[in-house]
Parts: structure tokens; C-alpha cells; sequence
């Protein structure tokens, strides 16, 4: 049987220093992850990375550094597939958020995704994520990290190798 995957954007927002903004489930305490979403039919990536940044994290004013040349695919646990698909297929994009915007994750009150978020280096936040999302997002940042060096502070002394 051939898997389908559910086609999807994911944004690594990063800060003027390179820290990674890190946002914790509001339905999941202690699952963190990238403000991340699907993409209607009538949507290119680039309108659903705005759509869904705005609706998680309240703003979706931030500049687009890049995206990776192929998406991710990863497998989602057997319980939650749905609508026919096993997993998502996600189209990344590394976004500096401007500094005059501001984040709010109850801008959408029927929509709240996220209880918290915080900014942290990419090594920080790959030892905190966790779960079938891991591999996909160490893939997509080890990426970045070779694609826009100077765009990700790898760890909590140097921003790039």
C-alpha cells in the first residue's frame, strides 16, 4: 500500500542572534516543536508559511531567509492517521522575525496551539524535541545550518562552525 502524505509548511523562526523560537504544545505540556501547518488547495507554501504563522504565533512579520530545495516526509504514529494520510510531507522555510514584531499565541482564541514559546540555540532545542517530528526537524536544520551559516546560532557559544 503506498503512504500519503499530508502536504504541510514548517518555519524555523530565528531572532537577530540565531536562536531558534521554540513553541510548546498547548494539548502536549512538554512537546515542542516549530509553529508548523498544513496547506489548503488553493495555497502555495509561501501563503500557507504566513497563514500559519500568523494563526500560531500571532504575526507572520518576519523575512524569508530561505527553504530547503526538497521537503521532509515523516511517518506520523499509526493513532493519527487521518483523513488517509500517514504522515506529512513539509515544506521548510527559515524566517527571521522582524524586530518590531510581536508575538502572541492567543491572537487566534479559537485557535491556541501553543501555551509557550521560548528562543534558544539549535542544539538547545534538538535535545528538547522529541517524538516522531525529531528526525525531520534535525534533517531540516542541519540543512539550514550548511544552506545560511550565518542565520543559526548552533549552540550556546558560536552562531556557525
Amino acid at each position: 500500500m503506498k503512504k500519503l502524505y499530508r502536504r504541510n509548511v514548517a518555519a524555523v523562526v530565528v531572532n537577530a542572534n540565531g536562536e531558534i523560537l521554540a513553541c510548546e504544545r498547548s494539548d502536549v505540556a512538554g512537546a515542542w516543536q516549530l509553529p508548523q501547518g498544513g496547506i489548503e488547495a488553493d495555497e502555495t507554501p509561501e501563503q500557507a508559511l504566513l497563514r500559519e504563522l500568523k494563526e500560531e504565533i500571532g504575526t507572520c512579520d518576519v523575512e524569508i531567509i530561505g527553504s530547503l530545495p526538497e521537503p521532509i516526509k515523516y511517518d506520523w504514529p499509526e493513532k493519527l492517521y487521518r483523513r488517509g494520510f500517514h504522515g506529512q510531507e513539509q515544506n521548510y522555510f527559515l524566517v527571521r522575525l522582524n524586530e518590531s514584531a510581536q508575538i502572541n499565541l492567543n491572537a487566534d482564541a479559537n485557535h491556541v496551539e501553543f501555551s509557550s514559546c521560548r528562543w534558544m540555540c539549535m542544539s538547545d532545542f534538538l535535545s528538547l524535541v522529541s517524538g516522531f517530528k525529531s528526525d525531520a526537524y534535525r534533517e531540516a536544520l542541519t540543512q539550514f545550518a550548511q544552506l545560511f551559516p550565518d542565520s543559526l546560532k548552533l549552540s550556546r557559544g558560536r552562531t556557525h562552525e
